[in-house]
């Protein structure tokens, strides 16, 4: 993708002197590139569907339970993890609840919000789980699955299947080899694996 922003004249030739205006330019042809790029492929392929889990501190009177449901979340203060996709995909599920959820801590990425947990700043919800139950700040979390009937997230990858590069097969096939060797099940939280 970055090689065709070189085509675009006004970035390949820096005809906007400002910094902020080459930068909007730069994003605004990475992302007509991006989605030419993905209307073109059609076709993807799901690697694994990460349903939503409550991540709590582990001594947190919730973190005993075998699953927690969405209204006892609602009664606790929330760390959202806000990033473009993620965070749209958590104000919908937010809104298919009747109560309105008490937002503590916005968090631009995983780990920050796993430490904001894990000091007590609120409870979380999240679809993939890394393999430590520790966080960066040193405080123990808990994942429960939710037990409310949720949508998942999907990680999928889209590429070119008529005419891979061998860079991009090979990455496909070690996605493919990592979660057909139980990889989902170390990555996700649910019923089966609680």
């Amino acid at each position: 993708m970055f090689g065709k922003i070189k085509d675009w004249r006004r970035v390949a030739t820096r005809y906007d002197r400002s910094p902020t205006v080459f930068l909007s330019a730069i994003m605004l042809a990475a992302t007509v590139i991006f989605w030419l790029c993905v209307l073109s492929l059609k076709s993807f392929e799901v690697s694994i569907e990460a349903p939503a889990y409550c991540v709590l501190p582990k001594s947190h009177h919730l973190a005993d339970q075998s699953s927690i449901s969405m209204a006892q979340i609602a009664d606790e203060p929330m760390v959202v993890l806000n990033r473009p996709v993620a965070a749209a995909y958590y104000r919908g599920l937010f809104a298919t609840q009747s109560k309105a959820f008490s937002i503590a801590a916005l968090a631009n990425s995983t780990e920050m919000v796993r430490s904001l947990v894990s000091a007590g700043h609120g409870c979380a919800i999240l679809n993939m789980q890394p393999l430590t139950q520790q966080s960066y700040e040193g405080g123990s979390l808990v994942g429960l699955p939710i037990s409310d009937p949720l949508p998942p997230l999907t990680l999928a990858i889209a590429y070119d299947k008529s005419r891979p590069r061998r860079l991009v097969q090979h990455f496909v096939d070690a996605c493919h080899k990592h979660f057909s060797d139980a990889g989902s099940e170390r990555c996700i939280v649910d019923e089966d694996t609680a």
